[in-house]
């Protein structure tokens, strides 16, 4: 897969044969013809480019995309003297090729972050989350890394980032919670596009329950001896949590201290889910 490479004086003292030919013909080299070694590949279209100058003796060369092995190249150099009373117009060298595959880097982390849900906004870094290996081996210097993209984006303040270290970094909102998918690549763009050197992270952030909340009314009286009583509105502004949490059923725990020592029930003071506090004074 690596570009179009050329070669100069790879071939060197090309003659068109004796003193009295030299600066009289006309030299070619013929396209060089691969012959398999060892390779997964057949030859037929091995090279999306091969030839050889016969002015400077440099070689042109790529390799079709993904090809890879050992090969004896063969390599024919004509001149346009004929063969006449028979003369010779071509002499053939051979020489090993080898091209060994490409090792992609392999970009390593987990695949799935926890973190919870927080009342103010959070910021989060991980050092190092991110390693690069290429042939199974870790890089000392770490080649660019890109966050490509991100899902559920309304999850963070300051959005998922790769430093070069291979360390991210991100921030969460405050009081939300969801999963978000990260996508990391590392490489160049053709890489990304075939699905190479992509990592995918599933980024949770974890609902946490949130405590509930209501007003209280500052006092209520009523006349001694006159029975059971219902007052309403006691407790108000009643709320399980946040929207992600509407579906808690909440329900209140009523203690009481009197001043009075006369002051007994028979029925003790609660408060349904209304707000509305009941009792039984005796």
């Amino acid at each position: 897969d690596a570009p179009q490479a050329v070669i100069p004086n790879f071939v060197f003292n090309v003659s068109a044969g004796r003193e009295e030919e030299e600066g009289v013909q006309r030299l070619t080299f013929e396209r060089p013809v691969a012959a398999k070694i060892d390779s997964l590949w057949q030859t037929a279209g091995l090279f999306d480019e091969i030839s050889l100058s016969a002015f400077d003796g440099s070689l042109t060369i790529k390799m079709a995309p993904g090809r890879s092995g050992i090969f004896n190249v063969s390599v024919t150099l004509t001149d346009d003297g004929g063969t006449a009373f028979q003369g010779f117009d071509r002499s053939t060298r051979y020489f090993l090729l080898s091209v060994l595959p490409r090792s992609e880097p392999d970009l390593r982390a987990e695949s799935v972050l926890r973190v919870p849900e927080s009342d103010e906004p959070q910021q989060y870094v991980w050092f190092g989350f991110y390693s690069v290996y290429v042939a199974n081996q870790t890089l000392d210097v770490q080649p660019e890394l890109t966050v490509s993209s991100i899902s559920n984006q309304a999850l963070f303040l300051v959005l998922p980032s790769v430093d070069q270290d291979g360390s991210l970094s991100f921030t969460v909102n405050a009081g939300i919670n969801g999963v978000s998918t990260v996508r990391t690549s590392v490489g160049d763009a053709d890489a990304e596009a075939a699905g190479l050197n992509t990592h995918v992270l599933e980024l949770s952030v974890d609902s946490v329950n949130d405590p509930p909340t209501f007003s209280l009314a500052a006092s209520r009286s009523v006349v001694q001896g006159s029975g059971r009583e219902s007052l309403p509105s006691v407790a108000t502004d009643i709320s399980a949590g946040p929207a992600d949490e509407i579906w808690q059923t909440v329900t209140f725990a009523v203690s009481y201290v009197s001043s009075s020592p006369s002051l007994a029930f028979l029925e003790p003071p609660s408060i349904d889910t209304a707000g509305t506090l009941h009792f039984h004074a005796a």
